[in-house]
């Protein structure tokens, strides 16, 4: 018989539950909500995922979160570049976000 192949949908679901004692373990609730949000990117690319058909789908899942990252950073800076008034709120709410390295 022939080997099934899984699909990225599967791929996702079987990551995402591996992570889960790592979810329960996060104190913050910001932090569950952003790792949610980063599982939201992996399956916005599944499809490329599946497509790439990879030995490693680990690594095509940091990619694709990398991406959506990325995404969110070019839009900042966007609004940033159009509206320089905002550049100090912004740094304001960045130290606010308890994000390492913002002191």
């Amino acid at each position: 018989m022939g080997h099934t192949l899984k699909t990225g949908t599967d791929l996702i679901k079987e990551f995402e539950h591996e992570c889960q004692p790592f979810a329960r373990a996060l104190l913050l609730k910001q932090d569950q909500e952003l790792l949610q949000d980063l599982m939201a990117m992996i399956y916005f690319h599944s499809a490329p995922i599946a497509y790439a058909g990879h030995v490693e789908p680990f690594q095509l899942f940091v990619l694709a979160m990398n991406i959506g990252i990325l995404k969110q950073i070019r839009a900042l800076h966007l609004v940033i570049t159009r509206h320089p008034e905002l550049s100090q709120e912004l740094a304001e709410i960045y130290k606010e976000s308890n994000v390492i390295g913002s002191s």
